[in-house]
């Protein structure tokens, strides 16, 4: 039988969820990314709909006429995600998830060159 999570734990998950989906990420990419914190898929989906429940609601000023983020933005977006989970590998020494990192990062990074080293 499943041990239910904390609030905190909720909490840490679903601000994790609202990370990435402000970064860009689709809500799918989102909740399996979360399902890496050992929940089911289920669960990981109800987090990422609150997330992006309490962001709609944070940002009630929304512009429906926003355009959309341009490709090279999102390019960095990922690329910094990439960035901190190749760092977590490192840590971890976990060799087999830092070369799916890295070529995941070369393939970004191909996107049209670095445009920012501030990422």
């Amino acid at each position: 039988m499943p041990v239910k999570r904390s609030n905190e734990i909720k909490g840490q998950h679903v601000r994790e969820a609202k990370r990435l989906l402000s970064l860009g990420y689709q809500p799918s990419a989102v909740a399996l990314r979360l399902e890496r914190f050992g929940i089911s898929r289920a669960t990981s989906f109800r987090d990422v709909a609150l997330a992006s429940t309490q962001m709609d609601s944070e940002n009630m000023e929304l512009d429906v006429d926003t355009a959309p983020t341009p490709m090279l933005e999102q390019r960095d977006a990922m690329l910094r995600d990439l960035e901190q989970a190749w760092m977590e590998a490192s840590a971890q020494h976990n060799v087999s998830e830092l070369m799916q990192l890295s070529r995941a990062f070369e393939r970004l990074h191909r996107m049209g060159g670095n445009q920012s080293q501030k990422y």
